[in-house]
């Protein structure tokens, strides 16, 4: 985390060469939080900021996340073997979260898609504009949130994979339930609703379920800010899982103890 902060403040850029080395760097990192390890996908949001021009301490808070991985190279995506009950679809914001360590004013979108228990999506990323207001990044985050969700539902259908027809989308941002489902009155995000093609979406009853879920209880939180450890610890318990020998089927038991 300080690392970061230090990062993000220096105004010393990278040579070509070094430049090239954290580009070349943040690519694996990037596969890595996209792929099987979402515990990165804060770290590699953050850091992919620079890939244009990199500063220096961005090489050290790269060595810290990969340090990090490899300490957590036992972890995997675990899915159960019962039946899915459906795609769950969680979101959250940071309304202007790194303002007070870098004096940033954008606000950042979080989310998690699970298929039954099981993370089959994630993201962390910086808002596009400049939300006025928290109920504004959190709405934007909703809307991102019920895109992917819907994606993902055609996904599970071609796949034959059987999803419930209207999706669950949970977020604990209330402002953001009741820009939703338009029973807020005239409001200061109104100028969203002309302008915003997403607004309409996330207002089709006929393909929602939009519910509301405490902020503790919310797992896209981690997606949205840096963390201290202990947080981090708990707001990520149950993203990755390690995989026992035990759990393999006994030909790839022999395989693996032989590596």
């Amino acid at each position: 985390m300080t690392r970061l902060d230090e990062a993000m403040k220096s105004e010393l850029f990278y040579g070509k060469e070094e430049a090239t080395e954290f580009r070349s760097l943040l690519g694996m990192l990037h596969w890595l939080a996209a792929t099987t390890m979402p515990k990165l996908a804060v770290a590699h949001s953050l850091l992919a900021k620079y890939t244009a021009t990199p500063v220096e301490g961005c090489m050290e808070a790269l060595k810290t996340a990969a340090r990090f991985a490899a300490g957590c190279k036992d972890e995997c995506l675990l899915f159960g073997t019962g039946d899915a009950v459906g795609i769950k679809v969680y979101t959250d914001s940071d309304w202007a979260g790194l303002h007070s360590a870098t004096g940033e004013v954008d606000s950042r979108s979080g989310g998690l898609i699970t298929l039954g228990d099981d993370p089959v999506d994630w993201w962390s990323q910086k808002q596009k504009c400049i939300a006025t207001s928290s109920a504004d990044a959190e709405s934007r985050a909703l809307g991102t949130g019920v895109s992917r969700g819907l994606e993902l539902q055609y996904v599970a259908d071609e796949l034959g994979i059987s999803t419930p027809t209207r999706l669950n989308v949970y977020t604990d941002a209330t402002a953001a339930i009741g820009f939703a489902k338009n029973n807020g009155g005239a409001t200061r995000m109104r100028h969203i609703d002309v302008r915003e093609g997403w607004v309409q979406q996330i207002r089709n009853r006929k393909n929602l379920n939009i519910h509301k879920v405490l902020g503790t209880d919310n797992p896209s939180d981690f997606f949205t800010k840096i963390m201290a450890k202990t947080e981090f610890a708990r707001t990520s318990a149950k993203l990755n899982g390690t995989l026992q020998l035990k759990q393999l089927p006994k030909y790839l038991q022999k395989k693996t103890a032989s590596i």
